[in-house]
């Protein structure tokens, strides 16, 4: 059955029958007719739609009519190829630009009459923008994967100094492919009260107000940090979609020239860290749900950065305090500070002993009072030992020992270039004694802004080090001592009266050592039996005149200089029985009274001298000097020289 429609009259009614026609009509994809002169002689109504025309707009115009100047220039060799009756192969497949927003794809077959004439063409389009765009999206796809990947795989094996910088170049690369002008990170600070702002990237040729790092978005931006820490994502796509309440923003925005901005929480295993966002600046931007999307798995990298970063901060901190602690107590073994228990029987010292007793099981402050060599530090570390903080170590600090200028670095720590020769990070020794104790020695020497600071640290139990503005909490039971008046201390303006009165919880009276010298004889044998592994030496017994003359001094030095006196004369006595022979007696007074012997310095210079006299100044050979002496030659004269001995002929 042969069709005459208005859609156009086919010369050959044989190419159109029912069956056919209607499904042209149908057909999604676009069909036409053109003749010899590509006018149109029949579109279908797909056709008609791309095109946004009417049939009557279609049928008789040309393709170049249709399709414009513009588009049939760079279509029209095609079509003169397909009237030629070239083969056509599928790199003649043509792909038209877009005609608005779509794309098409056109294929041509010539249209032959009964003597295999070409009398036309046919035209089959095809439109193919969602392929494209599909096409476009996993392509897009595939390639933000690998970005990520790439992103993420610059963070391994990085050293922990190493990740700052790293992490200021991943903010590049994110504002670069999210086409933003600046890329930034505010970190939550411990007490999750504050967004600070941490790092910034920011586009060449910006030159709009810059925030500085360690902002405090909250103090300027009071809606903005509201928002953060209520873990919103924050979507501006215009100034107008800032809230009336949120004017210190806005006027932000207008000063630096922010046109737009995103801001998203970033979280790792749902711990919030902070906060990370962009900013547009030169042109205004709709943040559509996509970018929110991919936004948020760009987050993820550098959450997974930030927590390294933390981890290793803290594992470094472990091992510069664990190395700290190491230090510490191989300089308290070199001290070899006590004999091991405290020796007395005396009624004053059973009371001592007994208060001892009283506060060390408790977390009460305890100065304790006594002159020089009474062994303040002993009792300081009994009260430790028989405490609930024994299982950690003692630290122990001597405020005279230090200069002003170090003691605040020695007890609180510094970081890295905190100071000029500040070339490493220290550990304080307050956070070395953290949940154990620190035993401050020679209290009264400490200068009166460094009082202020310790008062600070026992009212708060936090401090900071030098050059860092992070508070450190401490949990640290503090036992002083001194040898000074703190009372008259505090009466003469040096000490500190509310620091005396913190202190003085619990006071410790270490009586001298002649209050109590019935004890002399058990701390004589306790000495001895120390020094004796020091010294190499067997005392197996000390005489009576001895021992009556060590327990009628009146020792001013205390059992410091009672220990003195025992290694001198243990050192000049050969044999097992230790005496005190007369010379070690004051010329002044009677047998009862030690004298102020002679250092050990001095002792060597006499006995090496004496040597040398005998002799006749010989240092080498047989008999010598050296050899008496059992030294070798070279050790000999270097000892000479440094005792300021002559050799003598």
């Amino acid at each position: 059955m042969a069709i005459k429609s208005k859609l156009g009259v086919m010369k050959d009614d044989n190419y159109a029958d029912s069956l056919f026609y209607e499904l042209f009509q149908v057909s999604p994809s676009m069909l036409a007719i053109v003749d010899t002169q590509l006018c149109f002689q029949y579109v279908n109504p797909a056709f008609c739609q791309y095109f946004s025309k009417s049939v009557d707009d279609i049928i008789g115009g040309s393709v170049q009519n249709i399709y414009g100047a513009e588009q049939y220039e760079k279509i029209s060799l095609y079509f003169e190829t397909a009237l030629s009756g070239q083969e056509l192969t599928n790199e003649h497949i043509l792909d038209y630009p877009k005609i608005g927003l779509r794309n098409t794809r056109c294929t041509l077959f010539p249209r032959y009459d009964q003597n295999k004439e070409i009398i036309g063409l046919y035209i089959i389009a095809v439109d193919i923008s969602e392929q494209l765009l599909l096409r476009e999206f996993v392509q897009q796809h595939k390639s933000f994967e690998h970005f990520i990947s790439s992103l993420s795989s610059k963070f391994l094996n990085l050293e922990l100094e190493q990740i700052d910088e790293a992490i200021i170049n991943a903010l590049q690369e994110i504002g670069e492919i999210m086409e933003a002008d600046r890329c930034f990170i505010f970190l939550l600070d411990k007490k999750m009260q504050h967004n600070i702002l941490a790092q910034m990237w920011f586009r060449d040729g910006i030159d709009s107000v810059q925030p500085m790092e360690g902002t405090i978005i909250q103090d300027i931006f009071p809606w903005l940090g509201k928002m953060m820490l209520a873990q919103k994502d924050i979507v501006i796509n215009t100034l107008d979609d800032l809230p009336e309440n949120a004017q210190s923003e806005k006027e932000y925005c207008f000063s630096a020239s922010v046109k737009s901005f995103l801001m998203i929480p970033i979280i790792f295993r749902g711990q919030w860290l902070g906060q990370i966002g962009l900013d547009m600046i030169r042109t205004q931007k709709n943040w559509q749900p996509d970018d929110i999307l991919r936004f948020r798995m760009l987050s993820e990298v550098i959450a997974n950065a930030m927590v390294r970063k933390a981890k290793d901060t803290k594992i470094k901190e472990l091992q510069i305090k664990l190395n700290a602690e190491n230090d510490y107590l191989r300089e308290e073994i070199k001290l070899n500070h006590n004999h091991g228990n405290i020796i007395g029987n005396s009624p004053v010292m059973k009371k001592v002993l007994s208060q001892l007793e009283l506060v060390a099981p408790t977390d009460a402050n305890v100065l304790i009072l006594g002159e020089t060599g009474t062994g303040k530090e002993l009792l300081a570390h009994s009260i430790h030992r028989l405490s609930q903080r024994n299982n950690k170590t003692m630290v122990s600090v001597n405020c005279a020992a230090l200069p002003s200028s170090l003691i605040e670095s020695e007890l609180f720590g510094r970081e890295k270039g905190a100071y000029t020769g500040a070339l490493t990070k220290q550990i304080g020794r307050f956070e070395l004694a953290h949940e154990s104790t620190l035993f401050l020695d020679e209290i009264g020497e400490l200068a009166l802004d460094m009082q202020s600071k310790l008062l600070r640290v026992l009212q708060y139990g936090e401090f900071e080090r030098i050059g860092s503005p992070r508070t450190i909490k401490v949990d640290v039971r503090l036992i002083v001592a001194t040898n000074r008046n703190l009372e008259k201390m505090v009466k003469d303006g040096t000490f500190r009266e509310d620091l005396y009165y913190r202190l003085n919880v619990f006071p410790l009276h270490v009586p001298p050592l002649r209050e109590r010298l019935s004890d002399v004889p058990l701390l004589v044998w306790a000495l001895v039996r120390e020094l004796e592994k020091e010294l190499g030496r067997k005392i197996e017994k000390i005489s009576k005149r001895s021992m009556q003359a060590l327990c009628q001094c009146q020792w001013p030095g205390n059992v410091r200089e009672l220990r003195n006196i025992i290694e001198r004369t243990m050192i000049l006595v050969q044999g097992p029985v230790l005496e005190f022979t007369p010379q070690i007696y004051s010329d002044k007074g009677n047998n009862t009274q030690l004298n102020k012997l002679k250092t050990l310095q001095d002792v060597e210079f006499d006995y090496i001298s004496s040597v040398l006299k005998q002799t006749g100044g010989r240092i080498r050979g047989e008999n010598c000097a050296a050899e008496i002496l059992g030294l070798k030659p070279t050790t000999l004269e270097s000892r000479m020289k440094r005792l300021g001995i002559k050799r003598q002929s």
